[in-house]
C-alpha cells in the first residue's frame, strides 16, 4: 500500500469532525469528505472556476480509480475536508502527497455566497493541522497571479512565494508557487 493510500486509510479510521467559529464569528463544521458531498464539491469547484471534475474528486477521495493503458492511476488525497454551514457544504480543501515529507494543496474553495466569512482560513488551518499529524514537513500550492485575496490568505498563514509558473491555468494565466514549513 502506498504512503498516500495508508494516510487515507488512517484518516478514514478516525473520522474528523469539529464545530468551530471562524475568525469572522461564523459557526461552521469542518469534517471529512463523504461520498454524498461529491455533488456539492463539484458545484463549488465550478462556481470558483477551478476546472476540476466529479471524476477527479471521486478519484482523490478513493471512490473510484481511473485506469489508463499503463494500469491504475491513483493519487489519493491525504486530506479531504469540507466545511458545512447550516448543514450545507459551503467549502472544501484537498491535499495530495507531493513527496514522502511534503504535500500539495490541490484545491481550496469556498462557494462565492459564503466568502469573506473566514471559512477558507478555517479549512486551511484544519488541513495544515492534519498534515502536521501525518508528519509532513512542508506544504506547497499554486495560486493564480491575479488572485490577491487567496495570496493574502496564504501569506497570513506564513506561506512564502518560492516560484512562478507561466501559463499554468487553462486560460493561460500564470501561477505563483507558495510553500509553508510545517
Amino acid at each position: 500500500m502506498s504512503l498516500a493510500a495508508e494516510a487515507m486509510e488512517a484518516g478514514r479510521s478516525r473520522a474528523r469532525s469539529m464545530n468551530l467559529r471562524t475568525t469572522k464569528g461564523v459557526t461552521i463544521k469542518i469534517r471529512d469528505f463523504r461520498a454524498e458531498d461529491l455533488k456539492s464539491v463539484v458545484e463549488i469547484d465550478r462556481a470558483s472556476l477551478l476546472g476540476g471534475s466529479a471524476e477527479i474528486y471521486a478519484e482523490l477521495a478513493g471512490l473510484k480509480t481511473a485506469v489508463s493503458g499503463a494500469g491504475e492511476v491513483g493519487a489519493y488525497a491525504e486530506v479531504f475536508l469540507v466545511a458545512e454551514r447550516n448543514a450545507e457544504v459551503v467549502g472544501f480543501i484537498v491535499a495530495v502527497p507531493f513527496s514522502a515529507v511534503a504535500s500539495r494543496i490541490f484545491a481550496l474553495a469556498v462557494h462565492p455566497k459564503h466568502r469573506g466569512m473566514g471559512i477558507g482560513k478555517a479549512l486551511l488551518r484544519a488541513a495544515l493541522n492534519e498534515l502536521r499529524r501525518l508528519r509532513k514537513s512542508f506544504v506547497r500550492l499554486e495560486v493564480r497571479e491575479s488572485n490577491f485575496i487567496a495570496q493574502n490568505l496564504y501569506k497570513s498563514m506564513n506561506f512564502t512565494e518560492i516560484g512562478y509558473i507561466p501559463f499554468y491555468y487553462w486560460d493561460g494565466e500564470g501561477a505563483i508557487v507558495m510553500q509553508k514549513v510545517l
